[in-house]
């Protein structure tokens, strides 16, 4: 036997399959949303990497010198240690964002050995960390590149 349904219950039927039908919608705008922002967050990571090897390529050849002359142990201005400080927390800041999107499952760019091979190459790098630098980062990549420093160490021996 058949059993009539009536208005309401017509109408509470066609409201719940709206409901579903609205979260279903909301779902994909919000991976669409997550998608966009991903997209954004490469790209202004492209854009910051290729705005530092324009300002390197404008004065390489001063900076090379800053850098040299730190990793000789020559002694620095005030001038020239802000300016290495200022490379140091970009290059710090650069690898912060690769090591975090390698722990969210997105891979880095640039892999650790590049990086180890600077702190290798400009041990200037690691008394900046220590001396300026450490603090300003998350304490999981603190933890990391200090795990990175002190494997270097131990490589170095």
């Amino acid at each position: 036997m058949v059993k009539k349904l009536d208005v309401g219950q017509i109408i509470t039927i066609l409201a719940n399959v709206g409901v579903i039908v609205g979260i279903i919608f909301l779902a994909v705008e919000v991976r669409q949303n997550n998608q966009l922002l991903s997209a954004e967050t490469s790209q202004r990571f492209v854009d910051q990497r290729a705005g530092a090897l324009a300002r390197w390529a404008d004065d390489s050849s001063d900076l090379m010198r800053l850098r040299l002359k730190a990793t000789n142990g020559q002694p620095l201005t005030q001038e020239e240690q802000w300016r290495l400080s200022a490379e140091s927390a970009f290059i710090f800041t650069q690898w912060e964002w690769e090591y975090q999107q390698d722990q969210v499952g997105r891979g880095a760019y640039v892999p650790v050995e590049a990086y180890r091979a600077i702190l290798t190459r400009w041990p200037w790098l690691i008394e900046f960390w220590i001396n300026e630098h450490r603090s300003r980062y998350t304490p999981e990549f603190a933890q990391f590149l200090d795990g990175q420093i002190e494997s270097l160490d131990e490589d170095l021996e």
